[in-house]
């Protein structure tokens, strides 16, 4: 059910009754059963117990687990992600274009999307850090303290609080005034070293007071 949801970890919260279906004969014994006790089940439990009964007659029968029926046993759809697939890196450019563009429900939706479906706080911590310097760069230096204020945060307190700090830095990001103008500066000089070969420095510019060979 986690690889059909894209998720990972502890599905259900164990409980005595749980049980691995390991043969048709298993099946058809829990289908009797919820058909004797189809009062009995509750929550989850119930509505996979009846997925199972419906899926087929007689102990030959073949059990379908399809994405379907795993959000109905949870009653939660699952969320199209992939921390390692393109809708990681479609989603988190998402959120980076919502702040660039100062669209905060924008922002929120796909930092919510991420946060819901697993992805690392620590990751998100660090896009919002690199926004803040490349971004807004000069035009809100308290951009960059507060991001870095919400990676320590966010470190400190751990998931689930951790996507208060979040929320609360992808919020200011948002809202901030926004500036490229040192990232784009930065670029401009590297394609002149890369374009050409490197100047000396002037003579005015070098160090004067502590010379490598004194003596010379």
């Amino acid at each position: 059910m986690n690889k059909l949801l894209g998720r990972s970890g502890t599905f259900w919260q164990k409980e005595s009754f749980d049980h691995i279906v390991r043969s048709a004969e298993q099946a058809q014994k829990f289908r009797e059963y919820v058909q004797e006790n189809p009062r009995g089940l509750r929550g989850s439990e119930g509505r996979v117990a009846l997925s199972l009964q419906k899926s087929g007659e007689g102990a030959a029968a073949t059990i379908h687990f399809t994405l379907a029926v795993a959000e109905e046993s949870i009653q939660q759809k699952a969320v199209v992600y992939d921390r390692v697939g393109d809708a990681h890196y479609d989603t988190i450019s998402a959120f980076i274009k919502s702040m660039r563009a100062s669209d905060e429900k924008g922002a929120m939706y796909w930092l919510a999307k991420m946060l819901h479906a697993g992805e690392d706080f620590r990751f998100i911590a660090r896009r919002i850090v690199i926004f803040a310097s490349e971004d807004v760069g000069l035009a809100d230096p308290e951009a960059l303290p507060l991001a870095i204020a919400t990676q320590q945060a966010v470190e400190f307190v751990g998931m689930p609080e951790a996507r208060i700090p979040l929320a609360h830095a992808t919020a200011y990001m948002c809202r901030a005034p926004k500036s490229r103008e040192a990232y784009e500066s930065l670029n401009a000089a590297t394609e002149q070293i890369e374009a050409e070969q490197t100047k000396a420095v002037p003579e005015r510019l070098k160090n004067k007071h502590f010379p490598i060979n004194p003596e010379s």
